[in-house]
Protein backbone atom coordinates (compact mmCIF):
# COMPACT_ATOMS: atom_id res chain seq x y z
CA UNK A 1 0.00 0.00 0.00
CA UNK A 2 1.15 3.59 -0.97
CA UNK A 3 0.55 6.30 1.58
CA UNK A 4 1.32 9.94 1.22
CA UNK A 5 1.51 12.02 4.01
CA UNK A 6 1.66 16.12 3.49
CA UNK A 7 4.52 17.46 6.24
CA UNK A 8 2.68 20.30 7.95
CA UNK A 9 3.75 22.51 11.17
CA UNK A 10 7.34 22.68 10.83
CA UNK A 11 9.11 23.98 14.13
CA UNK A 12 12.82 24.65 14.88
CA UNK A 13 14.04 21.81 16.70
CA UNK A 14 15.16 17.90 16.46
CA UNK A 15 14.62 14.57 18.04
CA UNK A 16 17.50 13.04 20.35
CA UNK A 17 18.42 9.57 20.73
CA UNK A 18 16.36 8.85 23.10
CA UNK A 19 13.53 9.78 21.01
CA UNK A 20 12.20 13.36 22.74
CA UNK A 21 11.59 16.24 21.11
CA UNK A 22 14.10 19.23 21.46
CA UNK A 23 14.80 22.26 20.39
CA UNK A 24 17.65 23.34 18.36
CA UNK A 25 17.49 26.44 16.42
CA UNK A 26 19.39 24.98 13.07
CA UNK A 27 16.99 22.50 12.54
CA UNK A 28 13.29 22.25 11.75
CA UNK A 29 11.37 19.26 12.77
CA UNK A 30 7.94 17.80 11.84
CA UNK A 31 5.55 16.57 15.30
CA UNK A 32 5.98 12.66 15.06
CA UNK A 33 4.60 10.75 11.86
CA UNK A 34 2.20 7.84 12.82
CA UNK A 35 2.76 5.98 9.17
CA UNK A 36 -0.24 3.27 8.65
CA UNK A 37 1.40 -0.27 9.10
CA UNK A 38 4.02 -1.45 11.12
CA UNK A 39 5.89 -3.06 8.11
CA UNK A 40 7.58 -0.74 5.64
CA UNK A 41 8.85 -1.70 2.25
CA UNK A 42 10.24 1.92 1.50
CA UNK A 43 9.49 6.10 2.42
CA UNK A 44 10.38 8.87 -0.84
CA UNK A 45 10.91 12.41 0.85
CA UNK A 46 10.33 15.32 -1.15
CA UNK A 47 10.06 19.25 -0.89
CA UNK A 48 9.82 22.21 -1.77
CA UNK A 49 12.83 24.89 -0.34
CA UNK A 50 11.93 28.73 -0.13
CA UNK A 51 14.33 30.40 -2.53
CA UNK A 52 17.67 31.21 -1.17
CA UNK A 53 17.77 28.13 0.55
CA UNK A 54 19.21 24.89 -0.13
CA UNK A 55 18.34 22.06 2.41
CA UNK A 56 18.50 18.25 3.13
CA UNK A 57 15.96 16.19 5.43
CA UNK A 58 16.57 13.19 7.44
CA UNK A 59 14.16 10.56 8.41
CA UNK A 60 14.64 9.98 12.28
CA UNK A 61 12.81 6.57 13.27
CA UNK A 62 11.18 5.35 16.71
CA UNK A 63 11.05 1.66 17.81
CA UNK A 64 9.43 -0.15 19.85
CA UNK A 65 11.26 0.57 23.13
CA UNK A 66 10.49 4.45 22.47
CA UNK A 67 14.08 5.50 21.18
CA UNK A 68 15.75 6.34 17.95
CA UNK A 69 16.24 2.74 16.07
CA UNK A 70 17.58 3.80 12.44
CA UNK A 71 18.19 7.66 11.12
CA UNK A 72 18.42 8.49 7.59
CA UNK A 73 20.54 11.35 6.67
CA UNK A 74 21.31 13.42 4.79
CA UNK A 75 18.72 13.62 2.11
CA UNK A 76 18.24 15.61 -0.58
CA UNK A 77 14.58 16.27 -2.61
CA UNK A 78 13.12 12.75 -3.95
CA UNK A 79 15.52 10.32 -1.96
CA UNK A 80 14.01 6.95 -0.85
CA UNK A 81 14.62 5.06 1.48
CA UNK A 82 14.77 1.43 2.41
CA UNK A 83 12.93 0.76 5.33
CA UNK A 84 12.52 -3.10 5.29
CA UNK A 85 12.91 -5.37 8.06
CA UNK A 86 13.60 -2.11 10.33
CA UNK A 87 11.86 -1.65 13.94
CA UNK A 88 9.78 1.55 13.32
CA UNK A 89 6.98 2.41 14.71
CA UNK A 90 6.71 5.83 14.12
CA UNK A 91 9.24 8.89 12.92
CA UNK A 92 10.26 12.64 12.72
CA UNK A 93 11.55 14.68 9.91
CA UNK A 94 13.87 16.58 10.46
CA UNK A 95 15.84 19.83 7.75
CA UNK A 96 18.82 21.53 7.51
CA UNK A 97 19.90 24.56 5.80
CA UNK A 98 23.49 22.67 3.98
CA UNK A 99 25.74 25.28 5.62
CA UNK A 100 24.15 24.63 8.78
CA UNK A 101 23.17 27.85 9.65
CA UNK A 102 19.74 28.76 11.48
CA UNK A 103 16.91 28.48 9.67
CA UNK A 104 13.05 29.17 9.94
CA UNK A 105 9.99 27.24 9.04
CA UNK A 106 9.61 29.43 6.19
CA UNK A 107 12.55 27.70 4.62
CA UNK A 108 10.29 25.15 3.49
CA UNK A 109 7.28 25.97 1.21
CA UNK A 110 6.10 22.41 1.43
CA UNK A 111 7.04 18.81 2.13
CA UNK A 112 6.03 15.38 1.39
CA UNK A 113 6.76 11.52 2.53
CA UNK A 114 5.44 8.90 0.83
CA UNK A 115 5.38 5.15 2.64
CA UNK A 116 5.27 2.34 1.08
CA UNK A 117 3.89 -0.30 3.54
CA UNK A 118 1.93 -4.19 3.62
CA UNK A 119 -1.46 -3.52 3.24
CA UNK A 120 -2.85 -5.29 5.91
CA UNK A 121 -0.30 -4.19 9.21
CA UNK A 122 -2.11 -2.78 12.14
CA UNK A 123 -1.19 0.58 13.35
CA UNK A 124 -2.83 2.52 15.72
CA UNK A 125 -5.67 5.12 14.72
CA UNK A 126 -6.29 9.18 15.56
CA UNK A 127 -8.89 7.62 17.92
CA UNK A 128 -6.15 5.83 19.88
CA UNK A 129 -7.50 2.63 19.26
CA UNK A 130 -5.69 -0.57 16.83
CA UNK A 131 -6.91 -0.61 13.49
CA UNK A 132 -6.51 -1.63 10.10
CA UNK A 133 -6.46 -0.03 6.68
CA UNK A 134 -8.74 -3.05 5.11
CA UNK A 135 -11.42 -2.22 7.57
CA UNK A 136 -14.25 -0.32 6.16
CA UNK A 137 -14.94 3.29 7.75
CA UNK A 138 -16.17 3.26 11.39
CA UNK A 139 -19.32 5.13 11.93
CA UNK A 140 -19.27 8.79 13.31
CA UNK A 141 -21.30 8.41 16.37
CA UNK A 142 -21.53 4.70 18.44
CA UNK A 143 -23.70 1.97 17.00
CA UNK A 144 -26.54 1.49 19.09
CA UNK A 145 -28.41 -1.83 19.86
CA UNK A 146 -29.49 -3.86 18.48
CA UNK A 147 -25.58 -4.81 17.86
CA UNK A 148 -24.48 -7.07 14.87
CA UNK A 149 -23.95 -10.25 16.20
CA UNK A 150 -20.86 -10.76 14.62
CA UNK A 151 -20.03 -7.29 16.40
CA UNK A 152 -16.76 -9.09 18.58
CA UNK A 153 -17.19 -8.83 22.65
CA UNK A 154 -15.27 -9.30 26.00
CA UNK A 155 -17.16 -10.87 29.02
CA UNK A 156 -15.58 -12.17 31.87
CA UNK A 157 -18.79 -14.75 31.57
CA UNK A 158 -18.80 -15.79 28.09
CA UNK A 159 -15.91 -17.47 26.10
CA UNK A 160 -13.99 -17.84 29.26
CA UNK A 161 -13.30 -14.27 29.03
CA UNK A 162 -12.13 -14.46 25.49
CA UNK A 163 -13.19 -12.52 22.56
CA UNK A 164 -16.60 -14.09 20.95
CA UNK A 165 -19.10 -12.95 18.94
CA UNK A 166 -22.50 -14.34 18.78
CA UNK A 167 -22.32 -16.39 15.39
CA UNK A 168 -19.26 -18.69 17.47
CA UNK A 169 -20.64 -22.51 17.46
CA UNK A 170 -20.26 -23.81 21.24
CA UNK A 171 -19.99 -20.44 22.80
CA UNK A 172 -19.90 -21.50 26.72
CA UNK A 173 -21.70 -18.90 28.42
CA UNK A 174 -21.41 -18.55 32.63
CA UNK A 175 -24.60 -16.70 33.62
CA UNK A 176 -24.63 -13.90 36.15
CA UNK A 177 -25.98 -15.17 39.72
CA UNK A 178 -29.24 -15.25 40.74
CA UNK A 179 -29.35 -11.95 42.35
CA UNK A 180 -26.10 -10.38 40.82
CA UNK A 181 -25.95 -6.69 40.10
CA UNK A 182 -29.76 -6.35 42.31
CA UNK A 183 -27.80 -3.08 43.71
CA UNK A 184 -30.86 -2.59 46.34
CA UNK A 185 -31.58 -5.56 47.75
CA UNK A 186 -30.14 -5.11 51.41
CA UNK A 187 -31.74 -7.88 53.29
CA UNK A 188 -32.06 -11.71 52.52
CA UNK A 189 -33.12 -14.44 53.76
CA UNK A 190 -31.62 -17.75 53.08
CA UNK A 191 -33.44 -20.99 54.68
CA UNK A 192 -31.36 -23.67 56.87
CA UNK A 193 -32.13 -26.13 53.90
CA UNK A 194 -30.04 -24.17 51.61
CA UNK A 195 -26.24 -26.17 51.22
CA UNK A 196 -25.02 -24.42 48.49
CA UNK A 197 -24.72 -20.79 47.15
CA UNK A 198 -22.94 -20.19 43.65
CA UNK A 199 -20.57 -17.79 42.23
CA UNK A 200 -21.75 -13.86 42.13
CA UNK A 201 -25.06 -14.73 43.54
CA UNK A 202 -25.56 -12.03 45.62
CA UNK A 203 -22.55 -10.36 43.79
CA UNK A 204 -22.85 -6.19 43.31
CA UNK A 205 -25.45 -6.14 45.97
CA UNK A 206 -26.04 -3.45 49.09
CA UNK A 207 -26.33 -7.10 51.48
CA UNK A 208 -24.09 -6.51 54.97
CA UNK A 209 -24.78 -9.88 56.68
CA UNK A 210 -26.73 -13.30 55.77
CA UNK A 211 -27.13 -15.71 57.70
CA UNK A 212 -26.68 -19.71 56.38
CA UNK A 213 -26.14 -23.23 57.34
CA UNK A 214 -23.30 -24.04 58.95
CA UNK A 215 -22.78 -26.72 56.13
CA UNK A 216 -23.68 -24.51 52.94
CA UNK A 217 -20.82 -24.07 50.27
CA UNK A 218 -20.76 -20.73 49.36
CA UNK A 219 -17.86 -19.33 47.03
CA UNK A 220 -15.51 -16.03 48.02
CA UNK A 221 -17.39 -14.08 45.39
CA UNK A 222 -21.35 -15.69 46.31
CA UNK A 223 -21.32 -12.49 48.62
CA UNK A 224 -20.59 -8.70 48.20
CA UNK A 225 -17.56 -7.61 49.94
CA UNK A 226 -17.64 -6.51 53.03
CA UNK A 227 -20.80 -9.25 53.55
CA UNK A 228 -20.74 -10.84 57.34
CA UNK A 229 -21.61 -14.24 56.98
CA UNK A 230 -23.25 -15.49 59.98
CA UNK A 231 -24.31 -19.63 60.81
CA UNK A 232 -27.96 -20.74 61.92
CA UNK A 233 -27.40 -21.78 65.42
CA UNK A 234 -24.56 -19.90 66.28
CA UNK A 235 -26.32 -16.68 67.73
CA UNK A 236 -22.80 -14.54 67.92
CA UNK A 237 -21.83 -13.67 71.30
CA UNK A 238 -25.34 -12.17 72.74
CA UNK A 239 -27.12 -15.26 71.07
CA UNK A 240 -30.04 -15.29 68.53
CA UNK A 241 -33.96 -14.66 68.85
CA UNK A 242 -36.23 -17.21 65.98
CA UNK A 243 -39.72 -17.02 65.59
CA UNK A 244 -42.01 -20.12 65.55
CA UNK A 245 -41.12 -20.23 61.83
CA UNK A 246 -36.98 -19.48 62.30
CA UNK A 247 -36.94 -16.31 60.97
CA UNK A 248 -34.53 -14.22 62.90
CA UNK A 249 -35.88 -11.60 64.91
CA UNK A 250 -33.27 -10.89 66.89
CA UNK A 251 -29.83 -10.08 64.81
CA UNK A 252 -26.49 -12.05 66.07
CA UNK A 253 -25.24 -8.57 67.90
CA UNK A 254 -28.42 -7.85 69.46
CA UNK A 255 -28.36 -4.47 68.00
CA UNK A 256 -31.73 -4.73 66.33
CA UNK A 257 -35.27 -6.39 66.79
CA UNK A 258 -37.38 -7.26 63.71
CA UNK A 259 -40.77 -6.57 64.18
CA UNK A 260 -43.70 -7.56 61.92
CA UNK A 261 -44.34 -5.39 58.40
CA UNK A 262 -40.71 -4.39 57.93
Amino acid sequence: MIKSITITDLVNGNINSSGNLINQSNRLRSDFIMPVGSEFRSATVSWEAASGYSLQAAITCVGTSGSVSKDYYWLSSGSTVDMTGEDVKKFVLVFRRTDNRDLSPEAVVSATIVIDCKDYSWYIGEDGYPTNVLFPELPASPMEKPYPKALWRIDPRINGGYPYHELMPGLVRKGPGAFYNAVKLTRVRIPETVKLIGEEAFANTALRSVTIAPDCQYSETSFPEGCEVNYYGGGGEYGQLLDCNGVEILDCEAVRIYVKGE
